[in-house]
């Protein structure tokens, strides 16, 4: 399996402070949040992304859900989660990565990232945008006190 030119177009955006970036042709987007709170954006908001190749710094299983659900062709990640990869996979999205890992670790690098924690045990999509929603409010919340 080799990488499209709008995967290694969109691996090319990712740079500086653009977290995440999507290609499709001469169509490119790039967004510079951090997490997956933009990811999730574009899906609830209805994005259309079917077919682009994404590269983004780091995916888990969390993401790649979001990946699926948006119908993305390629994703190419700095670190990429295992369970990422098998999400990814399943949906017969082309997977490379920089470097694989067990899980993806959370900011303080005391434990597993929430999201890869929301999705642990999730197998579906639509389950799983709610319990990532259901995570950001939850740590929005607690940043907001």
């Amino acid at each position: 399996m080799t990488e499209s030119s709008d995967l290694i177009s969109a691996k090319a955006a990712l740079k500086g402070s653009v977290g995440l970036a999507l290609v499709k042709g001469d169509c490119a987007v790039s967004y510079c949040g951090r997490g997956i709170g933009d990811l999730y954006s574009a899906v609830k908001g209805g994005a259309d992304y079917v077919g682009y190749a994404a590269a983004d710094k780091i995916v888990g299983k969390a993401a790649a859900f979001l990946f699926a659900k948006l119908k993305v062709a390629s994703v190419y990640s700095a670190v990429l989660s295992e369970g990422g990869r098998d999400v990814l996979l399943a949906y017969g999205i082309d997977c490379f990565c920089g470097e694989l890992t067990e899980s993806i670790i959370n900011r303080e690098g005391s434990g597993k990232c929430p999201m890869e924690e929301a999705t642990e045990n999730i197998n579906d999509p639509d389950e799983a945008v709610a319990a990532i929603g259901a995570k950001l409010n939850e740590l929005r919340s607690r940043a907001a006190r």
